[in-house]
C-alpha cells in the first residue's frame, strides 16, 4: 500500500512516497479508503522528531496524519455494540500515529470507535479536518466548566461567559 512516510526525521523534505503493508480489518476494527487526511500540529512535530523520545523511531517507516476522511471498504468481526458503519458510508476517523499506521495512507485500519460518519455538509477534506477540532473545542470548554464553581457544559446550560475566539476557524467552526 502507498503511503506518504519519512525513514528519517526532519525537515518537510523527508516525506515521500513509500510501500508498507495493508492490513485487513480486526475484531472491533473499520477499514478505511483514504480520500483525505489533515496536516497537523502533532503530524510536523511527529516528522521533526518532537516524539522521538516517546516511541516512534525512524528505524522503519513513519507514517504522519492523526486525521482521515473516507470511505469504510472493510468491517471487521465484533463491532461495538450500537455501531451502524456501513461499507460505502463516508466517514471521518481519529488516528493515534503509531510507526507506520498514520493517515496520509491510501488506506487505514481504524477502532470503529475512532471512526464516525461525515458531517452530512462539507466534503471529505472538511471532514478531514473535523474530528480535532471537535475534541480541541470540547476539551477547551470542559476545562473552562471545571473551574471551581462550574458545571461541565455537557450536564447544564453553556453560560454565557465564554469568549468567542476566531469563530470561523478551527473549534469555533464545531460549535
Amino acid at each position: 500500500m502507498k503511503v506518504i512516510g519519512l525513514t528519517e526525521f526532519g525537515a518537510a523534505s523527508v516525506l515521500r512516497p513509500l510501500e508498507v503493508p495493508q492490513r485487513s480489518a480486526g475484531a472491533g476494527e473499520v477499514r478505511i479508503r483514504v480520500r483525505a487526511a489533515a496536516v497537523n500540529p502533532v503530524d510536523a512535530i511527529i516528522r521533526s522528531g518532537g516524539f522521538a523520545g516517546g516511541g516512534l523511531r525512524p528505524d522503519g517507516p513513519v507514517v504522519p496524519g492523526m486525521d482521515v476522511a473516507g470511505t469504510i471498504e472493510e468491517i471487521g468481526p465484533d463491532q461495538p455494540a450500537g455501531s451502524d458503519l456501513g461499507l460505502g458510508d463516508a466517514v471521518t476517523g481519529f488516528v493515534v500515529p503509531n510507526g507506520s499506521h498514520g493517515g496520509y495512507s491510501e488506506a487505514i485500519v481504524l477502532p470503529a470507535l475512532s471512526v464516525t460518519r461525515m458531517p452530512a455538509s462539507g466534503g471529505y477534506a472538511e471532514g478531514a479536518s473535523f474530528l480535532s477540532n471537535a475534541l480541541t473545542a470540547e476539551i477547551t470548554l470542559e476545562h473552562l466548566a471545571s473551574r471551581p464553581g462550574r458545571r461541565s457544559p455537557s450536564r447544564a446550560r453553556p453560560e454565557p461567559s465564554a469568549a468567542t475566539w476566531s469563530s470561523s476557524r478551527c473549534a469555533g467552526a464545531c460549535g
